[in-house]
Order: structure tokens, then sequence, then C-alpha cells
């Protein structure tokens, strides 16, 4: 299963899980084709250059807890701006990991989940509620409107689909409290 979701500060939150397969990373390369986001470099990287220059006056003598902690810094230097080369990445992952927890408590629960027809649909239904969710809509509500507004429209034209999303549902019909 692979997740993609929007960042905090995105004005429509999505959530996405993806069925595949496998774990190639051909999939999410392949989903992710062609996608431009926000670039953390101008906002980031001059934060970044101030600390390593901080860091680098400290000169603390190396066995010192502040020269262990400034050589370790120091080391792990590449590791902890790789997340500014791809501005679709975010510095932390917590977002993901919460995203990601309801569904790995929950397959334990689902025995269709076995099969590929059950891993899609069940990543269908995540992606909807969740992405409700992250969005302050009920699911049960916007789900209701969902099944009483569709069968009025035309399925077969792009504009009907798109009217369905979580960006167009009426405020007093889907919104509720959800806690995040």
């Amino acid at each position: 299963m692979w997740l993609y979701r929007t960042e905090k500060k995105a004005k429509q939150k999505l959530v996405l899980y993806d069925y595949q397969e496998t774990h190639e990373a051909k999939h999410p390369k392949a989903f992710l084709n062609g996608f431009k986001e926000y670039l953390h470099e101008e906002l980031s990287h001059p934060v970044l250059n101030e600390l390593r220059s901080w860091i680098s006056r400290l000169n603390a003598p190396p066995k010192s807890l502040l020269g262990k902690a400034e050589n370790y810094v120091i080391s792990q230097w590449s590791w902890l701006t790789v997340w500014m080369e791809d501005g679709r990445l975010e510095i932390s992952n917590k977002l993901v990991e919460r995203s990601i927890k309801p569904f790995v408590i929950g397959r334990k629960n689902w025995i269709f989940v076995n099969a590929p027809g059950g891993a899609r649909s069940c990543a269908i239904l995540f992606s909807i509620i969740q992405t409700n969710k992250e969005n302050g809509l009920d699911p049960y509500r916007y789900l209701t409107w969902v099944l009483k507004t569709a069968p009025h429209l035309n399925m077969n034209e792009t504009a009907s689909s798109y009217s369905l999303l979580p960006i167009n549902a009426p405020e007093e019909r889907c919104s509720g409290i959800i806690p995040l």
C-alpha cells in the first residue's frame, strides 16, 4: 500500500491510499510524474545555512558533549538536508505516520484485504474517509450526500465526477466536529 498526501498547510488536503502488488519505486514515480509543489528551499535554506554557520563557529572541544553534538550534526548534515532536494517532501513524516495508522490498526480485522480487489476497495474507502477527516468533513455525512447526489448526475461527464469531490461538498450537509 502506498500513501500520498498533501502537506499540512495545503488549502485542500488530500490523503490517497494506493494499492499496488509490489513495493517497487516505479509506482510512486509514475504517480508523481510531472508533479510540482512548493519548494522548501526559499524558506528553509537560509535557516539551515545559519545553523551550519553557527555550528562551525562553536569550536567546542571534540570530547565534550557539545563537541560530540557538533561533530554529529556535521557528519549527518547531508541526511538532515536531503528533504530539501525534493519540493514534495516535508522535513517531518509525522503526517504520513498519522495517516497510515488507522489503516495499519484496522487491516488485521479485515479478511477481504488479502485479495487485490479487496485491497483496492479498502484503499479507495480509506482515501475518501481520511481526506474528509483532514478537511474537517464528517465522512458519514459526506458519503450520505454523495450517495444521494450521484444518481442525479451524468457520471459520463468529468464535471459531474468533480462535483462530488470533498472541496465541492456543501458545508451544511457534510461538515461536523471531527477530532483530528
